[in-house]
């Protein structure tokens, strides 16, 4: 997890203060779609974990440095392939629209 600190300090280091974390949205365990802002954070894996910790360093960093940040989160931006079930009829992920 020490990565995105790496990353956040790399980026006061050069001056810049600006951050725009680009990232899918972590894994999480609802039925409820879409799934609101406001709803709660709780990943469900190490990979959901990270994610959510880059985003809280993030908001630290804006607090101590003045760094302006946002974090896109996608739902699903390169999509899945056919084997894991998932179809394409009307394209909705980010990558595949392109």
């Amino acid at each position: 997890m020490a990565s995105g600190v790496n990353l956040l300090d790399a980026v006061t280091r050069q001056a810049s203060k600006n951050f725009i974390f680009s990232s899918t949205l972590p894994p999480t365990r609802t039925r409820n779609l879409p799934i609101p802002e406001d709803h709660r954070k709780a990943p469900i894996n190490p990979y959901g974990k990270i994610k959510a910790r880059i985003r809280g360093d993030s908001c630290r960093y804006k607090l101590y440095t003045g760094l302006k940040y946002v974090s896109l989160r996608y739902f699903n931006a390169a999509g899945a392939s056919k084997e894991r079930g998932e179809h394409h009829r009307v394209e909705t992920h980010l990558i595949p629209g392109f």
